[in-house]
């Protein structure tokens, strides 16, 4: 892979494997999902697992009509530290969003972590007197502070970001092989052996339920890890200082919440703590998960389609 892994649309299309060659930081930030037209791109940010892979039936959902573009953590492929403060996401992200398109409006989004990350880009970019005219949330809760516990289940910390890990690679591949008893199993195992042989029998695992391809080193697995950690803390530490304010007469904050989904504490899932506008809630089939994927999909492109052509 080069510095940008490019996921080829099924379309007639053709795509630089660099976008942005001068830029050698912004390569590794910015994948390239297509590059057709000269309309307002939508910019996607990652969830916590750091890849975009999870928009890929987003972006092809959306045809020959729109470029989609997704921005992927730093540090997936080891070059770099992955950031550690969403703060630091959000400034190094909308530098390179500003390389292919340097003045707003801007169209940003992320599913679950990655629009937490999106949202504190919104508040940056309009402190730096740029426009965003669409804040597209999927299934993202708001970041609200709670306390964060040292040990659940009597299970270290080390044994429950690998588990969460295993679950999260799991959920989005749509494998359903890691149900109670064998997450059970794997709490159990990794409690039996010292903190240098967890890793390595982790990524056997992974491989043998098909979480991993069986051609992927201990270091490469190590890096994955490392942005899902991180990320994860980084996400947990995050206190939003900067509502999103009004700025036109679109609704701001459109929060695109699955018919299906795990957070039920709050309609809005917490947003209306973070908006001027009340928050515009649009139902989607599925789960936190299968919202992004077929046949759901299509029931999210065409609410966001709608959304997209009136600030074209």
């Amino acid at each position: 892979f080069s510095n940008i892994d490019i996921i080829h649309v099924p379309k007639p299309l053709v795509i630089s494997d660099r976008l942005i060659e001068k830029y050698d930081l912004f390569d590794e930030l910015i994948h390239t999902f297509k590059l057709l037209c000269q309309c307002v791109s939508p910019i996607f940010v990652h969830p916590v697992g750091g890849n975009v892979f999870c928009y890929y039936e987003l972006a092809s959902s959306f045809g020959l009509d729109r470029p989609f573009y997704g921005l992927r953590s730093l540090g997936l492929d080891g070059e770099c530290k992955p950031y550690t403060r969403i703060e630091d996401m959000a400034s190094a992200y909308i530098a390179a969003i500003r390389v292919i398109q340097p003045e707003g409006s801007y169209l940003l989004g992320g599913w679950s972590m990655g629009g937490v990350i999106a949202f504190e880009m919104a508040t940056q970019l309009q402190k730096q007197g740029q426009k965003v005219d669409l804040l597209a949330l999927l299934d993202s809760q708001a970041p609200i502070t709670k306390k964060q516990p040292t040990q659940i289940n009597n299970y270290d910390a080390q044994d429950k970001v690998l588990v969460e890990f295993a679950q999260d690679i799991a959920n989005s591949t749509g494998k359903e092989i890691l149900n109670l008893n064998n997450l059970n199993i794997l709490y159990t195992n990794l409690k039996k052996l010292e903190p240098e042989e967890k890793l390595d029998y982790f990524l056997e695992q992974a491989k043998m339920f098909n979480l991993l391809p069986p051609d992927v080193e201990h270091q490469q697995f190590h890096h994955l890890l490392q942005v899902f950690q991180n990320n994860i803390q980084a996400l947990f530490n995050y206190k939003s200082k900067n509502p999103v304010n009004s700025i036109n007469s679109i609704n701001r904050i459109i929060l695109f919440r699955a018919s299906s989904s795990v957070f039920h504490n709050n309609p809005t899932l917490g947003w209306e703590n973070f908006s001027i506008e009340p928050v515009q809630i649009i139902n989607i089939l599925g789960d936190h998960y299968t919202m992004l994927a077929k046949p759901n999909i299509q029931s999210l492109q065409e609410a966001m389609s709608g959304y997209l052509k009136q600030v074209d």
